[in-house]
């Protein structure tokens, strides 16, 4: 795809449709996001759902520069990710994670539970 010059790359998805039915339903738990609403590769990440999960009291920090505020608004996004992920489906991850890599862990508790 070419936008004013510029050549857009996506990113392969040859893996992530693999993980469809766990996609499903973490995406909606953790994000509230439906699949069939968003684009997932099998680059994406965690913390690209970052501001999906910015608590609703959030109170942005007055005192801080526009990139320090920004940067604090991710921060509380993962942290809030990290703990209902690890609440949900108590597995350790950290924002920078790939999707695909949560997912797998995720089926190998799944397995492991109903083997």
């Amino acid at each position: 795809m070419e936008f004013e010059g510029k050549t857009i790359v996506m990113a392969d998805t040859d893996f992530i449709g693999d993980y469809d039915d766990i996609a499903r339903e973490f995406l909606k738990t953790v994000f509230d996001i439906e699949l069939d609403e968003c684009l997932i590769t099998d680059e994406s990440a965690l913390s690209d759902f970052s501001t999906c999960c910015i608590p609703e009291n959030y109170v942005e920090p007055e005192d801080l520069t526009r990139q320090e505020r920004l940067e604090h608004l991710y921060k509380t996004g993962d942290a809030e990710m990290i703990k209902l992920i690890k609440e949900k489906y108590d597995i350790d991850v950290d924002p920078h994670d790939y999707l695909i890599t949560v997912f797998e862990k995720i089926r190998k508790i799944n397995t492991t539970v109903y083997n």
